[in-house]
């Protein structure tokens, strides 16, 4: 017998009298009316978008009575093709369903906006999606577990322009269209699919270049046993430093010539020197159970130059040493003696800074504006090679070569 995964209702509730909390007046700051036309712009903007991601999210949640949408869901999202239990809308867009339809079209069919030409629902289908590419279906919660056999999940939608720790609540649905609030900080027993913009793909929902080799773990805390499948490589984003030789990532398990040095000395830098973020242990996070896992890039600035940035994938469990081995550049005297470091998880938005300051001198570190930092320190020329740093959040060590 088919069940809706309803049954932890301490996770969730009825949302009929709190109605007013999907207004998009909800997604505005408090003073949006004294916004300027550039600002409210950028909030129409989202306003359009979120509208969208609940139609999508309803709709989607309509056609899982279907149970070969449930299967394809679940076996794409079991691919982790971005890292992740994440399945882009756009790769399975023409996925034949049991009934011979297109995911497209038997997503476009569930349309209840009062369209009964089957041509015109999937143009307002098309309307919605195609300005989208970076629109994916997750399942960050239960996918293993996940019987689509016997269970119709539910399906939430995480609206853009709010902050994550501002969002207390999502709002999700049932084949029905019974709509309930989950509660953000509270990751559901249950199975739950999200619809939502992935953060791990390029505007034009390509993956982005991140360092996949650099992630793998070494475990250190005895007693805990960790399985992992990363993913294949893609491409890797070197530090912006045209001043360097390129840099490959260096796998923990290959070769390396020569070797890095991993036990404490007093031994200092020597300009040459290649720097390393050699393991890390994330302490938290930052990332709430509605986004999946955590997408833990460094940072990292000299006064002047250079910058740049390194993507850590697939350390996503906390309290756990990673072995990354991620390089950053080679130290030349005219980079300075101190450059400033952040660990960030990112959750999209405009590109900026991250501005540290040590002995007056500021460092502009390259961020998007709406990444949450698990905190900075800084390291000098003359730091020894054992070096440890702890923000808070996170723990690293650093090594050079």
């Amino acid at each position: 017998m088919l069940k809706p995964a309803l049954v932890f209702l301490t996770f969730l509730f009825m949302a009929a009298p709190l109605a007013a909390r999907n207004s998009i007046e909800h997604f505005l700051p408090v003073n949006h009316e004294d916004l300027s036309a550039e600002e409210r712009a950028h909030f129409v903007q989202f306003e359009t978008i979120n509208y969208s991601l609940e139609d999508i999210a309803r709709q989607l949640a309509a056609s899982l009575t279907d149970k070969s949408l449930r299967d394809l869901i679940k076996n794409e999202a079991a691919k982790m093709a971005t890292g992740d239990y994440e399945v882009l809308y756009r790769q399975v867009a023409n996925s034949r369903l049991a009934d011979g339809l297109t995911l497209r079209a038997k997503l476009a069919k569930a349309d209840r906006s009062g369209k009964r030409n089957t041509a015109a629902s999937l143009q307002r289908w098309d309307d919605m999606t195609v300005p989208l590419p970076k629109l994916h279906f997750a399942v960050p919660t239960g996918t293993e577990a996940w019987e689509t056999e016997t269970t119709i999940p539910l399906v939430a939608f995480v609206p853009q322009g709010v902050r994550e720790e501002n969002l207390s609540t999502a709002k999700a649905f049932d084949p029905a269209g019974n709509v309930f609030w989950l509660d953000a900080g509270v990751e559901p027993e249950m199975t739950v699919i999200v619809v939502s913009l992935n953060e791990r793909v390029d505007e034009n929902g390509n993956l982005k270049s991140l360092s996949l080799k650099g992630g793998n773990p070494s475990i250190l805390d005895a007693g805990i046993q960790f399985i992992t499948g990363d993913p294949d490589p893609i491409d890797i984003i070197d530090p912006i430093d045209p001043i360097d030789p390129p840099i490959d990532p260096i796998d923990p398990i290959d070769p390396i010539d020569p070797p890095i040095n991993t036990t404490c000395s007093s031994t200092v830098h020597e300009y040459g020197d290649q720097e390393l973020i050699y393991q890390i242990k994330i302490l938290d996070d930052n990332e709430g159970w509605l986004l999946g896992k955590p997408e833990i890039y460094a940072t990292y600035a000299f006064a002047s130059s250079p910058s740049g940035k390194y993507y850590l994938n697939n350390v996503d469990d906390e309290n756990l040493w990673y072995t990354v081995n991620a390089p950053l550049f080679y130290w030349q005297a005219s980079y300075g003696d101190t450059f400033g470091i952040a660990i960030m998880e990112e959750d999209g938005g405009n590109f900026g800074t991250l501005t540290l300051e040590w002995k007056f001198i500021k460092y502009e570190l390259p961020i998007k504006n709406n990444d949450d930092e698990l905190g900075s320190f800084f390291v000098h020329f003359d730091d020894p090679q054992c070096g440890f740093y702890s923000t808070g959040s996170a723990q690293v060590k650093m090594r050079y070569r």
